[in-house]
């Protein structure tokens, strides 16, 4: 900003938010990513959980249902691509710094052991 020729120091800045209406929210427990070939990092969200059965089939034993559940020959998770991110490392480092003081924000509001725990030298 200039002011008679001179630049003027900015000592406060106000952020606007804007939030489209069809903004999503996503319950996310992993992620897998890793490098683009130029060397941005791309994380994709993953929510992971068992498919439901098609069907199920229950017998009525003394007036109770009972659910028969078929074992499952080889274990099947299905994980559900809720949304991918493309960064550079700074800000990969930059949101891993954030979201380890939240994590240590959690533990000393919510947790009995008030335990912090520290950002890896390396990520």
């Amino acid at each position: 900003m200039k002011k008679d020729d001179k630049i003027e120091e900015v000592s406060k800045v106000r952020f606007i938010y804007i939030q489209p209406e069809a903004r999503e929210k996503h319950f996310i427990n992993g992620a897998i990513g890793g490098l683009t070939p130029r060397g941005e990092i791309i994380c994709n969200f993953f929510l992971e959980y068992r498919e439901l059965p098609d069907s199920e089939e229950a017998v009525i034993e003394g007036g109770q249902l009972r659910t028969l559940v078929e074992p499952v020959s080889e274990a099947e998770i299905v994980r559900e691509i809720r949304c991918s991110i493309i960064l550079d490392h700074v800000k990969a480092r930059e949101i891993a710094q954030w979201l380890v003081g939240k994590a240590d924000e959690y533990d000393l509001n919510f947790t009995k052991d008030k335990k912090n725990v520290d950002l890896p030298a390396k990520l």
